[in-house]
């Protein structure tokens, strides 16, 4: 079996896999960190989990549900709010992927989307986020992943080193490279980068 199929294939699978969906949202936005460093116009909405990891809204499908339907009920139940204004739809869709990792005896469809929203709005989402049903359950909060790299290597590069659950972090690195969120020029050297940042912080390394 192929490890990634369009979202077409993954229909056939039917009873033979379990379907998740999950997407990233972003927002563009304008500034400076500190007056002098530029945020690089977007910024992603990331969830801290119950176990400690990074991922994003969704979850696992209900009995006859599309991969749409399920994100966008799913995104409902984590961000405490109506997501009528910016449902996903099959035009965010990203990929979709065959996991290896076995959940209840069967594989794992995964559907990856993204999603572009205004700043405003994902102001609400990070504040409607507390009266969620899932929150201080299996949501225990949402952060902005940062885009930059600052002068000593620190951002963007630094956040890579967190613990990202499942296909999150393939997720976010395709998104940002597919949507053009950064250059691939710019996404490149954020991946090597962060294999040089270590997650210890010194008082020098804190002085930006």
């Amino acid at each position: 079996m192929k490890i990634y199929i369009t979202r077409e294939e993954s229909v056939q699978l039917k009873d033979h896999v379990i379907y998740a969906s999950h997407a990233m949202l972003y927002a563009p936005v304008t500034g400076k960190l500190f007056g002098k460093y530029d945020l690089n116009n977007y910024t992603v909405m990331i969830q801290m989990r119950f176990d400690g990891s990074l991922g994003f809204p969704g979850g696992i499908a209900d009995k006859g549900e599309t991969p749409e339907m399920a994100v966008n009920r799913e995104m409902h139940e984590e961000l405490g709010c109506s997501v009528d204004k910016f449902a996903v739809t099959s035009h965010d869709h990203l990929f979709t992927k065959i996991s290896h990792n076995l959940k209840h005896g069967k594989q794992c469809c995964l559907h990856s989307y993204a999603k572009e929203v205004d700043l405003e709005t994902l102001r609400h989402l990070e504040k409607s986020t507390l009266t969620g049903s899932d929150y201080g359950l299996e949501v225990l909060g949402v952060m902005r992943c940062p885009l930059y790299t600052l002068p000593n290597g620190w951002g963007f590069p630094a956040f890579l080193n967190h613990r990202f659950i499942a296909d999150s972090k393939e997720q976010l690195l395709y998104a940002i490279r597919e949507r053009k969120l950064l250059s691939q020029i710019e996404l490149q050297a954020a991946v090597e980068k962060s294999k040089q940042v270590t997650m210890f912080v010194s008082v020098q390394d804190a002085d930006i």
